[in-house]
């Protein structure tokens, strides 16, 4: 990633996902710092103001997490994605009641149209719902979601990996569990379990 950004510093793709990179690599004040030089270049590029609010809910920075999502909200005219993760971040700083009226909204929409199960599998994981985040994660497998590719290294699953559920999903996946999250992509880029 540091070698495309290089090649093209502008790209605001290529910002952003060195973002991404710093971000599951647990190295959250240098992510923050790339997204904030992400946005400079655009302040309405909505990638970088979606992903943005990640290291800030590790650091427990509720506060500017969820105005980084009221941004990307707003940007995506309420895309499912932006509302799982504000609901995410809403129920992670304690506001339950705001969280809820998030998943209802979701629920009231799956109604209508397609409402990965990945992203409210993310939605109860704020909330702190083992038992409901793996119903939805076991459903986001069901769907082939390709979000779960991420589970190895993603920091929000850190509260699901002590759970057998856990080693058993990534399994079905083919997908080695880490013992030490921490060892971010590296540890995870080893390969499937033979």
């Amino acid at each position: 990633m540091s070698h495309a950004q290089a090649l093209d510093p502008l790209s605001l793709a290529i910002n952003t996902g060195v973002g991404h990179v710093l971000y599951l690599s647990r190295q959250y004040d240098r992510a923050i710092e790339q997204y904030k030089n992400a946005i400079k270049l655009d302040r309405e590029f909505l990638q970088a103001r979606l992903w943005f609010c990640r290291p800030y809910l590790q650091k427990r920075m509720y506060k500017e997490a969820i105005a980084e999502l009221n941004h990307a909200v707003a940007l995506s005219g309420g895309s499912t994605i932006s509302l799982a993760m504000l609901g995410h971040a809403y129920a992670a700083s304690g506001n339950k009641k705001e969280a809820e009226r998030i998943n209802e909204k979701l629920t009231e929409k799956s109604k209508h149209q397609y409402v990965p199960s990945y992203w409210m599998a993310m939605l109860r994981i704020g909330f702190g719902d083992k038992d409901e985040s793996f119903t939805w994660l076991e459903r986001a497998f069901q769907e082939r979601s390709s979000w779960l590719v991420w589970a190895g290294v993603e920091p929000r699953f850190d509260t699901l990996r002590s759970d057998p559920r856990f080693a058993s999903l990534m399994a079905k996946m083919k997908l080695k569990p880490q013992k030490d999250a921490g060892l971010g992509i590296r540890g995870w880029l080893k390969g499937p379990s033979k």
